[in-house]
């Protein structure tokens, strides 16, 4: 039963995706909605970056003043922001930062601008792009990332070198994997890496056809693995690890929602199989797969 009303509403949630492009009423306020203008005004575009800059500047604050001090939010990993004593609406501004600088990137890019805004600018783009690396967020330093590729082709109606785009691609996918193995130590504004051997963290972190050794690598199932393995648990012992009535595929619909419209954003299926996985000592277990 469960799983039945997941499923329909499932298919409720895309009866509004098909009616919004399909039929003629998605349409026809599609045609009311007022047209991009040709030429963005750059001082309006520049008070717009600014102040979207300025409001994450003060979300930042806020965070940094929940643990008492900024001293004490960048001891901790990933920054020590004390989320249950937060609104976690005002903590989440500080998405603003990175959304007001790209503005500011575009403007530089779109308008006539001297060499010193222009370096400016960029500066501070590639400031922000290590400070998000800094705090091991994967899916924004790949988008930040991208964003900055936009702003510099975008406005000359170009599209990167494929070889540009390549050598982007594979600073992020090793940037990714190192992210997911170190970035816990990254605390007081520093990687703490300096007593690593740095062979021994490149065999880690770069795939393998550069050089990075197997077994050193992040472990990982073949696909479906996981979602059979968990299953197959539920199949065999249904009186100890109940079905959970189809959770697990909500997960389609929570996963694109920003976490700044849904601070408490929920997961459902790392709530679905986490418990089963910890309870049978699966994590960090290598499947050998055919």
């Amino acid at each position: 039963a469960g799983t039945l009303r997941t499923c329909l509403w499932i298919l409720f949630s895309l009866c509004f995706i098909v009616a919004g492009s399909e039929a003629k009423l998605g349409r026809a306020l599609v045609r009311k909605v007022p047209a991009m203008p040709e030429q963005l005004h750059p001082l309006r575009l520049q008070w717009v970056a600014y102040a979207a800059i300025g409001i994450g500047v003060v979300g930042y604050l806020y965070q940094f003043a929940s643990a008492g001090s900024f001293a004490n939010w960048a001891a901790g990993s990933r920054g020590g922001t004390d989320w249950k004593n937060v609104s976690a609406f005002v903590a989440q501004l500080a998405d603003l930062l990175p959304f007001g600088i790209v503005l500011l990137l575009f403007e530089a890019e779109m308008h006539v601008r001297t060499l010193a805004k222009r370096v400016f600018t960029w500066t501070l783009g590639s400031g922000m792009w290590l400070w998000l690396f800094y705090l091991g967020t994967r899916s924004r330093t790949i988008a930040f990332a991208l964003a900055m590729l936009a702003a510099y082709y975008v406005p000359r109606r170009r599209n990167p070198p494929l070889a540009l785009l390549a050598a982007c691609g594979l600073v992020l996918l090793v940037s990714v994997e190192f992210l997911g193995q170190y970035r816990g130590r990254f605390t007081d504004l520093s990687f703490n890496i300096e007593g690593q051997d740095l062979p021994s963290i490149a065999e880690n972190v770069l795939p393998m056809w550069l050089g990075g050794r197997a077994d050193s690598q992040r472990i990982a199932t073949s696909p479906g693995a996981e979602f059979n393995c968990v299953m197959g648990v539920v199949e065999v012992v249904p009186n100890i690890v109940p079905y959970d009535g189809g959770h697990a595929l909500l997960e389609f619909l929570t996963r694109p929602i920003p976490r700044a419209l849904w601070p408490e954003k929920r997961y459902p299926h790392y709530e679905s199989f986490t418990n089963v996985m910890n309870a049978a000592g699966i994590p960090g277990t290598p499947i050998e797969t055919d």
